[in-house]
């Protein structure tokens, strides 16, 4: 057996040892006579949070898998579906408690019943837990990939690592990329993870997948006689001067552009979470200062260059967003940013959740509302959808 799956073999071990006792409550609940379709929705309902465990591990093997036999090598990850998988681990404990003549070592219905009540209680927590956790890792995280995003990944790729200039580049798109959560970022730096020979970038990516709530395993270091530059770290300097060269210079920084320029007050950071996610998921890219570049504009190294950069985001961006509050009017940079774009004649929307008071010159612009989670553009009593809106208006 190789080392590889012999290492997958230790880790499905070790994951399928957490199932024991969850079977086990599963089998104290259930009927004399109960089919194998029984348990396996018994055990979804009352422990979610573990079968979304399984789902994850079965499509990160899967997909391990596939790829190693397109390369036309055996298969090495053999990890069941889900659905198998809670049937294979189950199987002695289904044989005990579907037979009839152990009925009377079953627990009392009472006792049953605060089981049930009890396993409910703490699977509604875990999946709240769950939720809120990977609400706060993607946070600054849009999910969403941005055309621009394959340009830097191909630019990776074709980098050789010879100098402490070229680890610098490759970390520049590695954070570059790590904004984005897709199906297509998620693979590079799984790739990265995987083949990428300076160690210190390989870890970078691996965490940056934890950060994604993905499914990773750090590739080990590679044996042998080590080389220098495997070994060299990245040194990067941030801050709106640096940033300021950057999109004047750099010839990946020149294809960036947005959909929506967010205009906001930085008060109002969760609520601007909720509406870019929403924004996100109608297939909007967005600019936000303190997610796209979060490492440059920091609110400490605030100066004249944060208003140059700002400008070059706002002249990148089709069209502006403005999210009226009550913190929004005491805002110095939003009347600038609305002037500004207003100047440039782009079309401008403004959100007013609350109804507030919105100065004459904030009328101006179109006003836009949430239903359903959609976002629709309010005019002369008729709305229409931000898309089709976007679609039929564009220049």
């Amino acid at each position: 057996m190789g080392d590889t799956k012999r290492q997958f073999n230790n880790l499905y071990s070790k994951f399928s040892q957490r199932f024991k006792k969850p079977f086990d409550n599963i089998g104290l609940l259930m009927e004399v006579g109960f089919t194998d379709s029984d348990f396996v929705n018994k055990f979804k309902e009352l422990y979610y949070y573990l079968w979304l465990q399984i789902e994850k591990e079965y499509h990160y093997w899967k997909k391990k898998n596939e790829k190693i036999l397109k390369l036309g090598k055996q298969s090495r990850y053999n990890f069941p579906k889900p659905e198998n998988f809670v049937l294979y681990k189950s199987i002695h404990v289904r044989n005990k408690y579907r037979k009839s003549h152990l009925s009377g070592e079953r627990l009392s219905q009472q006792v049953k019943e605060n089981l049930l009540k009890e396993l409910k209680l703490k699977n509604e927590k875990k999946i709240l837990k769950q939720s809120e956790h990977e609400f706060e890792k993607l946070k600054l995280i849009q999910e969403i990939t941005p055309d621009f995003i394959k340009e830097f990944i191909n630019e990776y790729f074709k980098i050789k690592n010879v100098s402490d200039e070229s680890i610098n580049r490759k970390h520049e798109i590695i954070q570059e990329v790590s904004k984005y959560k897709s199906t297509e970022t998620v693979a590079f730096f799984q790739k990265v993870n995987a083949i990428e020979k300076n160690y210190n970038l390989k870890k970078e990516a691996f965490q940056i997948l934890q950060r994604m709530n993905e499914k990773v395993i750090l590739r080990r270091k590679s044996k042998g006689k080590k080389k220098e530059m495997n070994e060299l770290i990245s040194k990067i300097e941030e801050n709106p001067d640096k940033l300021l060269h950057r999109i004047y210079n750099d010839s990946l920084e020149v294809i960036k552009d947005f959909d929506f320029f967010i205009s906001h007050s930085s008060n109002d950071e969760t609520e601007i979470i909720t509406i870019y996610k929403l924004l996100n998921k109608q297939g909007f890219h967005v600019y936000i200062d303190w997610v796209n570049d979060k490492y440059a504009l920091t609110r400490d190294l605030v100066n004249e260059n944060t208003a140059h950069v700002l400008t070059e985001r706002l002249l990148k961006a089709k069209n502006l967003f403005y999210y009226h509050t009550s913190d929004s009017t005491k805002s110095q940079w939003i009347p600038w940013e609305l002037g500004y774009f207003h100047a440039l004649g782009k079309s401008i929307f403004v959100f007013n959740p609350k109804d507030l008071p919105i100065p004459e010159f904030v009328k101006l612009y179109n006003t836009v509302k949430v239903v359903d989670s959609q976002f629709y553009v309010c005019n002369n009593s008729k709305s229409i959808k931000l898309n089709d809106w976007i679609l039929t208006n564009s220049k």
